[in-house]
């Protein structure tokens, strides 16, 4: 009867350590579009700077809200945490942003894979007696690929085609002004020539 009751405690505890493992996996998740493999890789070009979200921490119903923090391990050469030394207070109704900032080099290859590391870890005040401190983290490894340069767009010469098309509106202004005149001076001439023959007569 000893025999069987300590197998079944032994049971017991071993079956609420699993439990406690598995919550602990559920709520030391993540979320992100990013990771190897994923279908929408994060790009960025030679030269460029951006900022961007890349992951986020979330907590499940079961474990109440959980207290994060994110190191970048390795940067790549190209990033930055935008909010270095932050604590993410995550529950199952929120989640916890994480961004960084790259900058890629200005002669970065085309296809080329920068390689970033982050380890959460997970900080919650454990209080209470009794309770079961398990603590851990996780390490989330995320591509950066050097995409093509944009193609430079041809820039029409609007600005010398503009000032051809005004410069032409004005001569011929200018044609018809002096048109205009000339056809009121002949037209007083004439205007003088009659009356000086009405004088004479």
């Amino acid at each position: 009867m000893a025999k069987i009751n300590k197998k079944y405690i032994e049971f017991l505890l071993i079956g609420i350590f699993m439990i406690a493992l598995s919550s602990f996996a559920v709520a030391m998740g993540y979320s992100s579009a990013y990771t190897a493999g994923s279908p929408t890789p994060l790009t960025i070009a030679p030269g460029e700077t951006k900022t961007i979200e890349v992951f986020m921490l979330t907590a499940s119903p079961q474990e109440g809200t959980i207290v994060y923090s994110v190191a970048l391990t390795d940067d790549g050469g190209i990033a930055s945490l935008v909010d270095s030394g932050k604590e993410y207070s995550v529950n199952s109704n929120s989640y916890g942003s994480v961004k960084v900032r790259l900058t890629a080099p200005a002669d970065a290859v085309e296809g080329h894979a920068y390689t970033l590391k982050f380890q959460t870890r997970d900080i919650t005040p454990r209080t209470g007696s009794g309770m079961i401190g398990i603590r851990g983290g996780s390490t989330i490894t995320i591509p950066v690929y050097i995409k093509p340069l944009p193609p430079v767009p041809v820039q029409e010469e609007t600005g010398n085609n503009f000032r051809l098309f005004a410069l032409l509106v004005i001569l011929i202004i200018a044609i018809l002004i002096v048109a205009l005149l000339l056809i009121k001076a002949k037209g007083t001439k004439s205007i003088g020539k009659k009356e000086a023959k009405q004088l004479k007569r």
